[in-house]
């Protein structure tokens, strides 16, 4: 709101009007001369504010009309966008913006739209989708409204996979009686890997899949006597890094 002080003869009465588009907004008595009206807030945009003297006994009315330009306000919002996260994490960008801000946000990764939220007091948080590893451009905008300028942040986030781990004990084994070096993969967290290729090289190379458990089960009491360094590898894959590690076969 912006206050006006109308200046008039010490012996004037009557009273002052404000109009903003044809509507009257405020009307206050003279006092003593002078009377300080109110212009109330205005939308962006132009208008037409006309302060109108009402005149009485001895002075005649008197009006001024202006145009006046409203600029939307500036604001830098505060958009927390993840930098560095993981495949499969349900990861959120925030954005805060002054408490009677409206209008909407729309989330883009990559150039593509991912969704559009409202606003709600003066917040929003838009989900983002499940990413493939490596880096990607993730754009968040502020649409604005009749208050607010529009405004958009661009940011590289980082996805990574899930780092594994493969373990194997070592065996000491008998030339012909059954038994197996066992090998278990898992994620960060410990979790089993099943269906996921390990290559196991003794004396070749060979590929095993992993059961419901993690777990690659490799007969060894065939092979020839002597001692083994079995080299125990895991690609990875689109979501799970690779890892290795290495036994001892007696």
């Amino acid at each position: 709101n912006s206050t006006v002080n109308v200046v008039l003869p010490e012996d004037a009465t009557g009273n002052v009007t404000v109009k903003v588009d044809g509507e009257v907004v405020d009307t206050v008595a003279v006092t003593d001369g002078s009377a300080d009206v109110t212009i109330p807030s205005m939308s962006a945009g132009n208008h037409t504010v006309e302060i109108a003297y009402s005149g009485d006994g001895k002075y005649n009315p008197a009006s001024e009309t202006k145009e006046i330009t409203v600029s939307k306000k500036d604001t830098t919002p505060e958009i927390t966008i993840p930098s560095d996260i993981e495949v499969g994490d349900n990861e959120t960008v925030d954005v805060k913006l002054p408490g009677d801000a409206g209008g909407n946000v729309t989330l883009k990764v990559d150039g593509g739209t991912v969704d559009t939220v409202p606003v709600e007091n003066g917040t929003a948080s838009v989900k983002l989708p499940e990413l493939n590893a490596g880096n990607h451009t993730v754009e968040i905008a502020y649409s604005g409204d009749d208050k607010y300028k529009s405004t958009s942040k661009t940011a590289t986030i980082t996805v990574n996979k899930y780092s594994t781990n493969i373990t194997a004990a070592d065996v000491t084994a008998t030339y012909k009686v059954n038994k197996y070096l066992v090998v278990k993969l898992t994620d960060s967290k410990g979790n089993p890997l099943a269906n996921a290729t390990v290559t196991v090289e003794l004396t070749t190379a060979k590929n095993y899949t992993s059961d419901e458990n993690g777990q690659v089960k490799v007969k060894v009491s065939s092979l020839v006597p002597k001692t083994y360094t079995a080299k125990i590898t895991f690609k990875g894959d689109d979501k799970y890094a690779g890892s290795e590690t290495t036994a001892k076969v007696t």
